[in-house]
């Protein structure tokens, strides 16, 4: 039930500049008189939805702000790691986009919904969203957006208690916890889902428990107007 160890080029070169991406970070902040501290997170879960947990690149505290305690979430793109960020915005398949002169986030882009469901799962009112590559670096701080973040624990956490009940009803017992651990597992290694490949996602998992037919699945518009 476990996700399998997931390796590749991208994600080792993910790996090997996430410190210095961060070192870089730090440093460029207390350049421009934002005496930011970061520290490393762990996997945290969820209080309000204890099936749901991130494992955030950072925790950073700026003494600066009303609100202190932020997030950290870094990117280093492996195959533009030869030019600026700013420059691969040109690409229309890039995560960011420009605005101005700026390297800003795809609202629409899976990395948003990660970034929100972080802030989500840890009370954090901001993120720093870092993109490193070799000739340049971009920090945006993106702003918890409470209908997004919480639209998205909810929609999840009606997948997953659609799901358990089904399986009670089965009596099995035994599947219910390992189901609800899953969501919060493929968030720990680095994969991001939607919505709609997490019901994808869950119904495989189900067809391995031969569950195929036994539990039925709405889609997030569904699940939404239910509720």
């Amino acid at each position: 039930m476990c996700p399998k160890t997931f390796y590749s080029r991208h994600t080792a070169h993910g790996i090997k500049y996430e410190p210095v991406a961060i070192d870089r970070y730090h440093k460029y902040m207390h350049s421009q008189k934002t005496p930011v501290h970061v520290f490393k997170s762990g996997f945290v879960v969820c209080t309000n939805s204890p099936i749901l947990g991130c494992s955030p690149d950072g925790k950073v505290i700026d003494p600066n702000c009303e609100d202190p305690f932020g997030l950290l979430e870094v990117k280093c793109p492996e195959t533009k790691f030869q030019v600026s960020p700013l420059d691969a915005c040109s690409d229309s398949k890039f995560f960011c986009e420009r605005v101005g002169n700026m390297c800003k986030l795809k609202r629409t882009h899976a990395y948003y919904a990660q970034v929100q469901g972080q802030m989500g799962c840890t009370g954090a009112q901001c993120c720093d969203f870092v993109v490193h590559t070799k000739k340049g670096m971009s920090i945006e701080r993106i702003s918890f957006d409470r209908v997004t973040g919480l639209s998205f624990r909810r929609s999840v956490g009606n997948i997953i208690s659609h799901i358990s009940l089904s399986m009670l009803q089965l009596n099995l017992h035994h599947q219910v916890q390992k189901l609800s651990c899953f969501v919060i597992l493929q968030q720990h290694h680095n994969q991001c889902i939607s919505h709609n490949d997490l019901i994808i996602i869950l119904r495989v998992n189900l067809i391995d428990l031969k569950l195929k037919d036994s539990v039925k699945f709405k889609s997030v518009s569904e699940s939404q107007t239910t509720h």
